[in-house]
């Protein structure tokens, strides 16, 4: 009973408790409950459960949110760090995001890296790109490869790109990270899409330029023995 002169006691509110003489309603600490109007003591409060969140005065404990989780009487849900994930509602903990995913902060599932991109231990926030001379071709890589003899691969490539017609492979670099590394072929050779080496003209064909596709036959009445 909150006011004087009052001829009766009204109930305890839910979410509170009410002890013997109170003249006004006590509420359930944070991390605790209350479901019920005759509650007298603090003990009768109940301690919100793993996965659950109770604020002060709560009557019911309300469920975590996938991408969060709750200890046992806690009085907020925290979100999954990075790295970290989880995907149902009410989780008591956070799953690690396996090698080849990633998980930004309150993730709701691990993502894959995509095409370009790695992950080469569990637990990561971000994926990373392939460094220039490698490449991965596929969703949910762990590492990168080292790029195709006669292609190159930029930062963050998904597939090796060809050396031009006319040009090849750089053998005096390690790697070739842009198509301004492949090198263009001699007059007397001729290199197709993608080649590692230059291809010396055939007997009966030649070409006079560099940077040539292919060579051509020699005339009716010319002959190219070499």
């Amino acid at each position: 009973q909150e006011a004087e002169g009052g001829t009766a006691c009204s109930p305890c509110k839910r979410g509170a408790y009410c002890k013997e003489g109170a003249s006004a309603a006590l509420l359930c600490p944070a991390g605790t409950h209350g479901n019920a109007t005759d509650l007298t003591s603090l003990s009768d409060c109940s301690v919100c459960n793993a996965g659950t969140s109770c604020l002060t005065g709560s009557v019911l404990p309300a469920p975590c949110e996938a991408g969060s989780y709750a200890a046992r009487q806690s009085e907020v849900c925290a979100r999954c760090s990075a790295g970290q994930y989880s995907a149902a509602d009410g989780a008591e903990g956070c799953d690690v995001c396996p090698a080849g995913t990633a998980c930004a902060e309150g993730s709701t599932s691990a993502t894959s890296c995509s095409s370009g991109t790695y992950s080469e231990a569990a637990q990561q926030p971000t994926c990373v790109k392939c460094t220039p001379g490698t490449f991965q071709d596929a969703e949910g890589g762990t590492a990168c490869e080292l790029c195709t003899p006669g292609y190159y691969c930029e930062e963050g490539a998904a597939a090796p790109l060809p050396c031009l017609a006319g040009t090849r492979m750089n053998a005096s670099l390690d790697v070739m990270t842009r198509a301004e590394d492949c090198i263009t072929c001699d007059a007397g050779t001729f290199c197709p899409v993608g080649s590692a080496n230059a291809t010396a003209c055939a007997a009966g064909t030649f070409n006079h330029q560099q940077g040539q596709r292919k060579c051509d036959k020699c005339a009716a009445g010319t002959f190219q023995e070499a």
